[in-house]
């Protein structure tokens, strides 16, 4: 889709003088208060307010972000000084996107720098809309760039005449300004206050987003006659967003390069005051042409659920004549729509598990009223057994000798040490087998896959599956796989495509000690031996320690620390020594090209390593915190964290131990706080926490270089809202028999069990059978037990052992009830 330009993006009512106590009679330091509870500004370390200071480009770029509360989406970074590892990334892309910043050069934002009184005279300018106003004489030094906006800033009074606006201003000046367009952006405590119009604007997709002050009155936000859009521009629809606070407008097709104006009146808020009538929105149009198109397909028990590239029109996707599936399933019985997540699940008679059935869709449309291709089609594996059971869903030719296996449930705990795959035919005519070996491991990144490498005896990378063949495979060995009728078979077309060496493609620069190396395929073998990194004048950058893994791990990428720095403005080379191969480890990578060695080159970054920082915490539930760090760092499961209930004004008791678990992320960016649900929580949704950092005994967080998190400035606290959500407790999700072994598939990780099989009552073709080991990791816990008999019918069970001994990370006990299974 396209992406024209929004013609404006803010539009509000000017603020009080800065410098000045508001009508309400704060004071700077009472404004500054105000504006940290309610999570616009953060403190310092030592409780200071430090208003005197300057303020850096990154602390404004957040200060923005919370005060007009934009949003975040995954992407590139913007600026080359300002990587996804920044604690300030999401910020200042945010406010780079909403136009309220810019860069201070090519590909450059300048986050340390300090704030000056120009840019900031800029900003509020831009923000509140105010570029085409009058503006008054400029008397001090100012940049040429500049002095329109701080002349318009002058006349309004949002700040004071000074003899130099292009020197830092100080955090005091930017708590003025903060503070008004917070009091205009939250007028709830003014029942007389009529609703405003705080932000509008047109959107990739065609649609029009109108941002009011406060929650509206639903009944009048989503009456169409409020809306009136010039040259005969129609409405289709009118949505209210769970705040009330944002309105959502579809239209029907737009003209190409058309302005067009909206007038909007009579829209209320929740007290009746009826809104102003504005007639001064402007918008450019957006063309979309681009139809909808399915971007995933996963089936699961008598359901498939298809995710669109887009937003579709509710009226037309839910009707379920527009979804035909053959092998006898017909309509669809139900078809229920999420536009949160893109989705549309399809309910269906019973599928036969492992049936290969083809899906045609047509009928469905975007919000702009793009029709779905009408040729297209989705294929999935048929699923209607008991969730412990999956079929092949299809089989895919990656390359000359490497096939993709889709299954129909996750593969991450699947036994794969039985796995067989035979290819049966090529082309209708028997495939003989003779001499080829293959690799199978689990698609990085992709739970629902298995690859499969191919090899001969005298030939590592072999002409396998020609382009132009149909091959048909037959995969065998999984545990609780389905085989009868031929559902472990499928056919594929050969591909021509060659398979590669592995290489690397291209580094990214972390920070000045820090780069991650990306490879083309999964790797093995991966050690700081096998990387050379030189500098322009050749001298060699010491490898210090890689997140790899060990030798025998598989990564698509891999993070090096270094002994040095590699600095901004210069061309580092990264060279390569034999050592890693592919996944199977019969190819080598790429260490040459043309006879000379194969190079890869990039530019460092500001030579100073940032000490880690809090990001970001959130309620994952009622008793699960997710607390994020702007870099992997060690010691977040040591016992340097506080709780405070802000809504309460109480300490919530979070300590490791007896209050609490702390779960790691392998990535070390993050740490889980699961709250014991029996001595602490629940978290709940209408109350503020705060969690903050505080070394104590000796215990501290560092980054892997061992700089310690600087708590300055807020990088050491954090706020967040409670959930609602359930923790739901442990359960037995799955198990998988066979004939010397059980395999207990939990619904999460659970704590307490060491090889105690008296905490499960297990029964295999009606005898009590008692365990003669157990071991655990993860969610998994395997039971080896006497030899019994294939197919013989059995179920297990938590004991009340097992329910006194068991717990998830929260300290709640597993569920007691039985799940039978087959032995296989």
């Amino acid at each position: 889709m396209r992406t024209l330009l929004l013609c404006a993006v803010i539009s509000l009512v000017a603020g009080p003088a800065a410098g000045t106590a508001a009508a309400d009679g704060r004071t700077v330091e009472e404004k500054y208060q105000f504006l940290v509870r309610r999570g616009i500004f953060t403190g310092f370390a030592d409780g200071s307010a430090r208003l005197n200071e300057t303020m850096t480009r990154e602390q404004f770029a957040a200060v923005l972000f919370r005060l007009w509360e934009l949003g975040t989406i995954e992407t590139q970074p913007t600026y080359d000084d300002v990587l996804k590892t920044r604690w300030s990334f999401d910020e200042i892309e945010a406010v780079t996107r909403a136009g309220l910043m810019r860069g201070v050069g090519v590909r450059r934002f300048g986050p340390t720098l300090p704030v000056t009184v120009e840019q900031l005279a800029v900003v509020l300018v831009r923000g509140y809309g105010a570029q085409g106003e009058a503006a008054s004489r400029v008397t001090g030094a100012v940049s040429p760039w500049a002095e329109r906006a701080v002349g318009i800033a002058l006349r309004k009074g949002w700040i004071p005449a000074q003899r130099d606006y292009t020197v830092p201003a100080r955090r005091s000046l930017l708590v003025e300004a903060a503070y008004a367009v917070y009091a205009d952006l939250h007028p709830e405590s003014r029942d007389s206050e009529k609703p405003r119009i705080v932000s509008y604007g047109i959107n990739p997709d065609a649609t029009v987003t109108l941002k009011f002050s406060e929650p509206l009155d639903k009944a009048s936000a989503v009456n169409r006659a409020n809306y009136t859009f010039d040259q005969g521009l129609g409405i289709v629809s009118v949505t209210l967003s769970q705040d009330g606070r944002t309105v959502t407008i579809v239209t029907e097709r737009q003209k190409p390069n058309t302005v067009y104006r909206l007038t909007v009146r009579g829209v209320k808020d929740r007290a009746g005051n009826v809104m102003e009538e504005r007639s001064d929105l402007y918008f450019v149009s957006v063309v979309d042409t681009t139809p909808p198109t399915v971007v995933k397909v996963v089936s699961t028990k008598n359901t498939v659920e298809l995710t669109f590239s887009e937003k579709l029109d509710p009226d037309h996707v839910e009707q379920v004549h527009y979804y035909v599936i053959d092998g006898g399933l017909g309509m669809p019985l139900r078809a229920v729509y999420d536009e949160s997540r893109l989705t549309v699940k399809l309910f269906t008679a019973d599928q036969t598990p492992g049936q290969r059935y083809t899906l045609r869709i047509f009928g469905v449309r975007d919000l702009a009223g793009n029709l779905i291709a009408p040729d297209t089609t989705v294929v999935f594996g048929g699923a209607g057994l008991a969730p412990a059971e999956y079929a092949l869903a299809d089989i895919r030719a990656v390359n000359v000798n490497t096939l993709d296996l889709l299954f129909t449930k996750s593969m991450k705990n699947v036994n794969l040490s039985g796995f067989k795959i035979a290819i049966l035919s090529e082309n209708g005519v028997s495939y003989d087998m003779s001499g080829v070996q293959y690799y199978v491991y689990r698609k990085p990144g992709d739970d629902l896959t298995l690859t499969v490498q191919f090899r001969t005896r005298t030939n590592a990378n072999p002409g396998l599956f020609r382009s132009g063949r149909v091959y048909v495979a037959e995969v065998t060995g999984l545990p609780g796989m389905l085989a009868s009728g031929g559902a472990n078979r499928r056919s594929f077309a050969g591909n021509g495509a060659a398979n590669p060496a592995p290489r690397v493609t291209h580094v990214s620069v972390v920070n000045a000690t820090a780069i991650v190396v990306h490879f083309s395929e999964p790797v093995r073998g991966v050690t700081n031996s096998v990387f050379r990194l030189t500098g322009p004048d050749g001298n060699t950058i010491p490898i210090v320690s890689n997140d790899a893994g060990g030798t025998g791990a598989i990564v698509t990428s891999v993070t090096l620390r270094l002994g040095a720095s590699v600095k901004a403005g210069t061309v580092y080379t990264l060279s390569f020594r034999s050592g890693v191969t592919d996944a199977p480890g019969w190819n080598g990578w790429k260490t040459e090209e043309n006879g000379r060695p194969y190079t890869v080159t990039f530019e460092g970054v500001e030579p100073v390593n940032a000490a880690p920082r809090f990001e970001a915490a959130h309620a994952v539930d009622r008793h699960t915190i997710e607390l994020r760090f702007t870099e992997p760092v060690n010691g977040s499961d040591l016992n340097v964290y506080r709780l405070h209930d802000e809504t309460d004004g109480r300490e919530v008791p979070i300590a490791k131990g007896e209050y609490a678990y702390y779960a790691v992320s392998a990535d070390r960016r993050s740490v889980t706080l699961h709250l014991n649900a029996t001595k602490t929580g629940p978290l709940r949704s209408d109350h503020v926490y705060k969690l903050s950092y505080r070394e104590s005994g000796g215990n501290y967080i560092a980054d892997l270089e061992g700089k310690r998190l600087d708590p300055s400035d807020g990088g050491g606290e954090v706020r967040f809202y409670g959930s609602d959500r359930v923790n739901p407790a442990p359960r037995i999700q799955a198990v998988e028999a066979t004939a010397r072994e059980v395999r207990v598939v939990f619904s999460e990780p659970v704590l307490g069990f060491s090889g105690q099989v008296h905490y499960f009552e297990l029964v295999i073709g009606g005898v009590s059978i008692v365990p003669l080991s157990g071991s655990i990791e993860g969610e998994v816990v395997t039971l080896r037990i006497a030899e019994t008999r294939q197919g013989a019918e059995g179920s297990i069970r938590i004991s009340p052992d097992g329910v006194q001994g068991l717990s998830d990370y929260n300290g709640q006990p597993p569920e007691t009830g039985a799940v039978r299974f087959t032995v296989r």
